[in-house]
């Protein structure tokens, strides 16, 4: 059996990465011996090893035609050869990021999936988000149509019902990453993740809350989530090493240190959604910043109690939500592994059923 799995991956963010990294695992636990094929912008940033991978189309194709070309052929083939076409999860469909096309964006993910379904593959959707104004929701629908789909929050599942599509509601791909070990309570280190741009002054937020949590005997780390080549605004480290550097405060270099500070950690101040995630999945008591209604719905789903608006936020607010975290600490850890093993579990189970249900309608199909 194979499946071609198209992900964004390729750009050194460490979420995208988790999210291929943790499909592949699902994968091989529900189809054994299943081969995978998955695109990518670039192997070397991948988390995943034991996987064929096969360049994007269209990319760069003014500087590298005649290389598009030959990525278009292998396309069609290892489509062809796939018996499960799945796109997702994350943030593939949008029309709210400065200097991207939603015209491009969605003509490029157009083109793949017609190309399965010219060629008869089931198509699955798994657990994306989409955000995309109204005046664009209906060209939606020739993306989603007659393909398996499954959102990662409710917005994008209103998104879709509002022109005739339905869609299953899963959370995403990454609560199903299992941590070598789980946070320490005894450590001082506290991370912090924040998102460039999203709050009124970085550099004094910043500054202020490094102060503070070393008046109090705590450490800070930058944690990196991004370290996306093309886009610099996205990339944490290139954001946050220079503030990082004058402050004399540790900033990770890579998503393998960044993943491997998460188990080091007393606890976290996490903007980045999937920082949010990571806490969550480690059993990291964590303060979550929320700058969109992504991450609104995330600490909604979590029912998370410590929490604070980034759109108004100062380092006081963050500190009485701090406090107010140290003050249960081993209460919020506790319940955190308990939550975070009871999602996995079931996102598990049902990913796999989502996958299993929609090869056997389509096999139904094909048969009357």
């Amino acid at each position: 059996m194979r499946a071609f799995v198209f992900t964004a991956s390729g750009h050194r963010n460490l979420w995208d990465e988790l999210i291929l990294a943790q499909e592949v695992r699902l994968l091989a636990r529900a189809f054994p011996g299943i081969e995978c094929v998955c695109a990518t912008y670039d192997p070397a940033s991948m988390l995943v090893s034991d996987v064929r991978t096969i360049g994007y189309f269209p990319h760069a194709i003014r500087r590298h035609p005649w290389k598009n070309i030959l990525i278009f052929l292998r396309t069609l083939v290892e489509t062809a050869r796939a018996d499960l076409v799945i796109f997702g999860g994350g943030g593939l469909v949008y029309d709210n990021e400065p200097g991207q096309s939603f015209r491009s964006l969605r003509l490029q993910w157009l083109l793949r999936v017609m190309v399965a379904k010219f060629l008869r593959k089931p198509v699955f959707w798994c657990a994306v988000w989409v955000y995309v104004s109204p005046e664009h929701r209906e060209t939606l629908c020739s993306l989603f149509h007659g393909t398996r789909v499954s959102v990662r929050d409710e917005a994008s599942q209103q998104t879709l019902r509002e022109i005739g599509i339905e869609a299953d509601l899963l959370p995403d791909p990454v609560h199903l990453y299992e941590p070598l070990a789980r946070s320490d309570s005894k450590s001082r280190f506290v991370g912090i993740a924040l998102r460039g741009g999203y709050a009124a002054d970085d550099e004094s937020l910043l500054a202020g809350l490094v102060a503070w949590l070393r008046e109090r005997g705590f450490e800070p780390v930058l944690i990196s989530h991004s370290f996306h080549g093309e886009d610099r605004v996205s990339n944490d480290h290139l954001s946050y090493r220079a503030i990082a550097n004058r402050l004399g405060v540790t900033i990770t270099v890579s998503m393998q240190e960044s993943l491997e500070w998460y188990p080091r950690l007393h606890s976290m101040i996490a903007m980045r959604l999937h920082a949010n995630i990571l806490s969550f999945v480690h059993a990291l008591p964590f303060v979550g910043v929320s700058y969109s209604t992504k991450t609104d719905a995330l600490l909604d789903r979590y029912n998370h109690a410590y929490r604070v608006c980034a759109d108004d936020t100062s380092p006081e607010e963050i500190f009485t939500v701090f406090d107010r975290l140290e003050s249960s600490h081993e209460e919020a850890r506790l319940a955190l592994m308990r939550d975070s093993d009871t999602m996995r579990t079931n996102l598990s189970h049902t990913l796999e059923r989502f996958l299993t249900n929609g090869l056997e309608e389509t096999a139904r199909r094909r048969y009357q």
